[in-house]
């Protein structure tokens, strides 16, 4: 599927929707994800003393630090869990292998993403420095410099996150739809990543969406904090030996919602870019074709089906009748 044209980045308008929790949503994000990287960085702690000894530190030290971080973090976030998602169950399951059949999924087509979240480490000049996107229909165009502006303890890893929002309001419930109704959804989160020059001595690049959903836009905002179901795209260490360094992924999303009559039921995606940086390189990602955030469903072919997602409205006879027939089989 070829991309729309680049166009020159400039900041998109930042809006906040109808939705709530964001920063704390992408604040849970990056503590589960600087946990993980503690733990990738104590379980090889032996290879980064040299790091740590070539920037003037004590690896000892720098080992203990890392410990008493982990320790900390934590203790935190005990009882938390980033990922909600649970597999599809056999209905649901069967219930999409007939839609897919017969043609049943709809299109909608979502509003242009807006800017929610841009925190950079302490010491970064935004002038310079930074990760930005140029909006288009379903597509981000991902493109800056990050890297570790912490000169007295350059081993330590500084962390800058971006976040953007799409929030897809879906028709509207019929006044006279019979209880148990519900409309089913699927999509993808598409992410990839082109770095120009040596990438940073250490660190981590994640991106990623947060889904969560509502019956009724106007009377209860979408909340992130009960959210549907949270997957990474990528989850990547760095530096990115292959060449050229490229990452990518996708994440693929299917779920419900139970309509209320009278109301307009909407979908809330929180997308997310995450990245680590250690040591005194750069990391420079290059905007474009290879350094994009996509939204599309997953039989996506062309340009024209980028920011669209697909839906369809399940009536309870046909639900209790697939339950049967899954039941029998």
């Amino acid at each position: 599927m070829t991309m729309p044209a680049h166009a020159p980045h400039k900041p998109a308008t930042i809006s906040g929707g109808n939705a709530i929790n964001l920063a704390a949503a992408a604040e849970r994000t990056l503590e589960h994800v600087q946990l993980a990287r503690l733990s990738s960085r104590l379980q090889h702690v032996s290879n980064s003393s040299a790091i740590a000894r070539a920037f003037g530190g004590n690896p000892d030290q720098y080992a203990a630090t890392l410990a008493r971080q982990y320790t900390d973090l934590a203790a935190k976030l005990r009882g938390t869990d980033i990922v909600s998602k649970a597999p599809a169950d056999r209905v649901s399951a069967r219930l999409n292998q007939i839609a897919t059949l017969f043609g049943w999924w709809q299109s909608v087509q979502a509003p242009l993403a807006t800017v929610q979240l841009v925190s950079t480490p302490p010491g970064a000049d935004p002038q310079e420095e930074g990760i930005g996107a140029e909006i288009f229909p379903g597509y981000l165009s991902i493109g800056g410099v990050v890297d570790n502006p912490t000169s007295s303890n350059p081993t330590d890893e500084a962390w800058w996150v971006n976040t953007w929002q799409y929030i897809i309001p879906l028709p509207v419930t019929s006044s006279n739809a019979p209880a148990g109704a519900r409309m089913a959804y699927r999509f993808n989160v598409g992410a990839s990543l082109g770095f120009y020059g040596e990438p940073a001595v250490s660190g981590s690049v994640h991106a990623y969406a947060t889904v969560a959903t509502t019956p009724d836009l106007a009377g209860h905002p979408i909340d992130y904090n009960h959210y549907v179901s949270s997957q990474f795209a990528i989850n990547a260490n760095l530096p990115i030996p292959t060449v050229p360094e490229i990452v990518g992924g996708t994440a693929a999303f299917t779920g419900s919602i139970t309509l209320t009559p009278g109301k307009t039921p909407a979908i809330g995606i929180l997308i997310g870019l995450i990245f680590g940086v250690g040591g005194a390189e750069q990391l420079r990602v290059i905007p474009g074709e290879f350094s994009n955030i996509t939204l599309a469903p997953p039989d996506a072919t062309s340009p024209a089906d980028l920011g669209k997602i697909e839906i369809r409205t399940d009536l309870p006879f046909w639900v209790e009748a697939v339950t049967k027939m899954s039941a029998a089989s």
